[in-house]
């Protein structure tokens, strides 16, 4: 590489090599590039930061002998395809987003976010998706292992931890580059919640309702934060306060079990109403997807599919049942400890799951809602799938 461009990187420092968002990209699977013609201005670290791909993968894939004698018109390869350790599956007849996921031991959310696609839309038979790695399942805790598009900025992000700590941590320079099966100590922090706070300006339709559920808080909170009460109308243009919970992520006993998560501090905020997630029964492993749909004092959630349904039937002994299971909730990669029971009741939103109602999932001092109290057998469950067995 040409001294001009050391200097280039040099000056940009660790804004160029650290601090870009890397893109997850399924352009042209098949041959993992995406084409990309030169502009007047574009430079390699421009066009890095466009596709989050470093500057020594665009040099490589492309053989390119000066890296400052870029041509208008010139065509680039981009090697953005496939994720390191992901899996391609092509469709075939009669697969569903489900079965996908039960195949590879996935959540449907995962690959719906990697592929960027709308988990409503219908698969076309010969479609290729991108099925993600495992990620650090299994990893000793405090450690996270690099995976294709990591940065120490995504790492940090994460954990919520300091870029500096990381690199205190790791005795790394701040132009460091990090490598796929790298191990990146996540340094010991706080793992106290935190709140800030943002604003947002009403917009035609927003209600206190929907905002609460876009923001992922509880309706009361919203409004406690704004000084309204459920008569209160919102105007176009009124600017809200709105509270965000950072909830740090928590060590646990082992990678086979979930994080203890405080209900009204953090559980709830890490799952929101409206999150689509996977529930792994602890006893069986078998897994089953989910949508949060209401709940104050606990979740109430619904399965997502027929399917779903089918598969908590039969972990519950091909019965329905208030007796708590041990569960793990799996969300954007955040695995939680819970409680579950299976019976249906009241209200709900899915028509076409064959589950009538809503069933309940309880977390670490979550409580009934019938009478506003802890169940003692929902906590215990709670308590084996965090690893801390039957002592509080």
């Amino acid at each position: 590489m040409s001294g001009k461009i050391m200097g280039k990187l040099a000056a940009v420092g660790i804004a160029a090599l650290l601090t870009f968002h890397p893109i997850t990209a399924t352009y042209a699977v098949e041959n993992a590039y995406k084409i990309h013609t030169i502009h007047r201005g574009d430079t390699l670290w421009k066009i890095s930061m466009q596709y989050g791909v470093s500057m020594q993968d665009i040099i490589k894939a492309n053989h390119i002998a000066d890296p400052d004698r870029l041509k208008i018109g010139q065509q680039l390869k981009i090697p953005v395809g496939v994720p390191e350790d992901s899996v391609i599956h092509k469709v075939k007849s009669g697969d569903t987003l489900w079965k996908i996921a039960e195949r590879y031991q996935v959540s449907i959310q995962d690959i719906v976010d990697l592929n960027k696609i709308n988990p409503k839309d219908h698969l076309r038979i010969g479609q290729t998706l991108l099925i993600p790695s495992q990620g650090n399942k299994g990893q000793e805790p405090g450690v996270h292992i690099v995976q294709w598009g990591d940065s120490i900025w995504k790492i940090s992000v994460k954990y919520n931890v300091s870029i500096q700590d990381i690199l205190q941590a790791n005795h790394l320079t701040k132009d460091a580059t990090i490598y796929v099966g790298q191990k990146i100590v996540i340094p010991a922090k706080s793992t106290k919640p935190y709140v800030t706070y943002t604003e947002h300006v009403v917009r035609n339709g927003d209600n206190v309702w929907k905002l609460a559920n876009d923001y992922g808080i509880p309706m009361t909170e919203l409004m406690q934060a704004n000084r309204l009460t459920e008569q209160s109308t919102l105007r176009i243009g009124q600017k809200l306060t709105i509270p965000v919970h950072h909830v740090p992520v928590t060590h646990t006993p082992g990678p086979q079990y979930g994080e203890y998560l405080d209900w009204w501090t953090q559980a709830q905020y890490v799952f929101p109403i409206g999150a689509q997630a996977s529930v792994m029964d602890v006893a069986t492993g078998k897994r089953f997807n989910i949508v949060r749909s209401y709940g104050a004092f606990h979740a109430d959630c619904e399965p997502l599919t027929p399917q779903d349904t089918a598969t908590m039937h039969a972990i519950w002994g091909n019965q329905w049942s208030w007796i708590p299971r041990a569960v793990i909730i799996e969300y954007k990669g955040r695995r939680i400890a819970a409680s579950a029971s299976s019976m249906p009741h009241s209200i709900q939103n899915i028509k076409n799951n064959n589950f009538n109602g809503h069933f309940d999932i309880h977390f670490l001092n979550s409580r009934r809602h019938k009478d506003n109290l802890v169940s003692e057998d929902h906590q215990k469950q709670v308590r084996i799938a965090a690893g801390t067995g039957k002592s509080n």
